[in-house]
């Protein structure tokens, strides 16, 4: 389906949960580096503390974004999305890192049903790098992160390292 075709249907809902996924140009593998994995891990963050989203999950790919969030009111998602890729791109840039945006203009969105449930959805999705065979376990990936997750790559403070509520 040609992108303009998907544009039509594309809704922007304040309290709605959205799956998005943007990737680099050419697919290139710029986010198996660190440095440019932590900005834009703290580009996704940014949007959180400024109030345009909530972030419940995200994964980041050698080559793409997983991102797991519900609108505020503040902002429609194009602009969300758009803030996070402009962000991103200018650190890295300053950084020397990429000479020009590394992000592809389009992106994927798909709105979270009322019936789907996002802690299933966080599931599938910090689920990718196992997937994709990258790792055999998800404890050795770091770039990753979901609010029902124990603690590095979540909030929740369990008694048990082993515990984690993302898998109940």
């Amino acid at each position: 389906m040609p992108y303009d075709r998907l544009l039509r249907h594309r809704r922007s809902e304040p309290g709605a949960s959205y799956h998005l996924c943007f990737c680099t140009i050419g697919r290139i593998p710029l986010l198996k580096h660190t440095d440019a994995a932590q900005i834009v891990v703290a580009a996704i963050e940014e949007q959180a503390i400024l109030g345009h989203c909530i972030n419940h999950a995200w994964v980041l790919m050698p080559d793409h974004v997983h991102w797991l969030l519900s609108l505020t009111k503040s902002r429609p998602l194009s602009l969300v999305v758009a803030a996070c890729k402009a962000n991103s791109a200018r650190m890295l840039k300053s950084q020397g890192l990429v000479d020009r945006s590394p992000w592809q203009l389009k992106y994927y969105e798909h709105q979270i049903r009322s019936d789907e449930d996002l802690q299933e959805q966080a599931r599938y999705l910090v689920a990718n790098p196992l997937r994709a065979g990258l790792v055999a376990r998800l404890a050795d990936f770091r770039w990753w992160w979901a609010q029902w997750a124990s603690v590095p790559n979540g909030p929740i403070i369990t008694e048990s390292p082993d515990e984690d509520l993302l898998w109940k």
